[in-house]
């Protein structure tokens, strides 16, 4: 054999054969699953069995990407500049995280400011995802930046996702000039349940941002004060539902998205039996009134919920509401019905993506209320219920935490956060590895 040969061969067995449509693949499909984990995060269909799924097929993806080196950065870095979202951010920062190349950051950056607000989500989760050992220099590089604001709310949104504290004190970061700080500064006081801020964040309550003001709001519900928040919950409802009204594109599906968030909040902090609750359903949108009731409990409620079946556009929600109070399974009690036909003014042109209740049964209405009549005595009024257990119900709540769907673990762990002010909040958004390792350490008794 020449020597050109031997070269050629001892290259063919160090360099892996690289396919550029292959790679560019993989930095698409990276990004579409990232974005599907993320928009299915509160899904009432995803269990946690297909979320870590979901994250081994990412993860595929991602080493495809990492294993064809250059080329592997140039697809995710064309794919970004390309689609420019967060699903297309993350996988681009994943690579530029790991591989610790200040130049590939600075390309990224330049992508990411363009539209910060779309994009800055795939940045923050790229530094939850990576390895702690990875992704803490880079958090603490950013976050003592204050010429660059952005940089250090996405070091705090960092350290909140990956549930570290900060070595340095916080309260700095609540007087900050730039608005986005003071909110991911409260956020991250909540998620690790800082008590010794308490006091920033009720000052944070009355802040000129409302933004700012919800977060403050959410950190003190997850801090055991969600009845006395209950009142800047709902402005934070009413604001953002004011947005969605008149925005368009992404401003209204963002509001819509940050309105349906605070909805469940309203839910775990709106007491039983409270006296303001018709005022709340009549007032607030019906779709969000459906999620303040799943997420309530209260069985009291749920004749709402039953009325509300009879609309095409509330008919499967509605369903699901009563499925996450009661725990009844619709499809195994025969209490579904075909979907009903098209309105004859009903825009054919809508895809699955776009109806917000795709793959949830259709109720039989009347069948469900029968059922109702006859069993309802189980379910006694007043009570918190989750999937038909005890919200309070330490047991209950860890095993849907393990095989729960996603919406009734997120609800799950926010009641067991709630219920024991040592128990940590667990991000059930996190990477499903990270969360079975927290959930190994969660306490298994009283």
């Amino acid at each position: 054999m020449s020597d050109a040969a031997e070269n050629l061969t001892a290259e063919s067995e160090i360099a892996p054969l690289v396919i550029k449509p292959l790679i560019l693949r993989h930095a698409e499909d990276a990004a579409f699953y990232w974005t599907q984990r993320s928009a299915n995060a509160y899904s009432p269909l995803l269990r946690f069995d297909r979320l870590r799924h979901f994250d081994r097929l990412l993860t595929a993806h991602l080493d495809g990407l990492r294993v064809a080196g250059a080329v592997g950065w140039e697809s995710a870095l064309k794919n970004l500049q390309r689609w420019k979202g967060a699903g297309e951010a993350f996988a681009a920062y994943v690579l530029a995280i790991e591989a610790g190349d200040k130049l590939r950051l600075q390309a990224l950056w330049e992508v990411l400011q363009k539209n910060p607000d779309a994009m800055q989500d795939g940045l923050i989760s790229a530094l939850g995802w990576v390895a702690e050992e990875t992704a803490l220099p880079w958090m603490d590089f950013w976050l003592p930046l204050t010429n660059f604001p952005r940089l250090q709310q996405i070091a705090l949104r960092a350290f909140s996702i990956r549930r570290l504290k900060p070595r340095v004190d916080l309260s700095g970061f609540f007087a900050a000039t730039d608005a986005g700080t003071r909110e991911a500064a409260c956020i991250l006081a909540g998620r690790l349940r800082l008590a010794e801020y308490l006091a920033q964040l009720q000052a944070a309550r009355k802040d000129a941002e409302p933004a700012v003001r919800e977060a403050a709001a959410v950190a003190l519900l997850l801090l055991g004060q969600g009845a006395a928040v209950l009142a800047d919950l709902w402005q934070a409802s009413l604001h953002w539902n004011q947005i969605a009204q008149d925005g368009k594109g992404w401003v209204k599906s963002m509001a819509t998205r940050r309105a349906q968030a605070v909805a469940r909040y309203i839910g775990h902090a709106l007491p039983v039996a409270h006296p303001g609750t018709r005022d709340l359903m009549e007032r607030i949108p019906a779709r969000q009134g459906l999620i303040v009731l799943a997420h309530h409990g209260d069985p009291a409620t749920l004749p709402w919920a039953l009325a509300a079946m009879v609309r095409k556009d509330l008919a499967r929600l509605a369903a699901w509401s009563v499925t996450m109070v009661t725990g009844v399974d619709l499809d195994r009690h025969r209490l579904t019905a075909a979907a009903p036909p098209a309105d004859e003014d009903e825009d054919e042109r809508q895809t699955p993506l776009q109806d917000p209740d795709v793959g949830l049964s259709w109720p039989h209405a009347e069948a469900v209320a029968a059922w109702w009549r006859k069993e309802g005595v189980q379910f006694p009024g007043g009570t918190r219920l989750l999937f038909g257990g005890a919200a309070s119900d330490r047991a209950h709540c860890l095993t849907l935490l393990s095989n729960g769907v996603q919406a009734a673990r997120w609800a799950a762990a926010l009641n067991l956060a709630q219920s024991d002010m040592n128990i940590p909040y667990l991000a059930t958004s996190a990477p499903a590895l990270a969360q079975q390792r927290a959930m190994h350490l969660l306490p298994k008794e009283a």
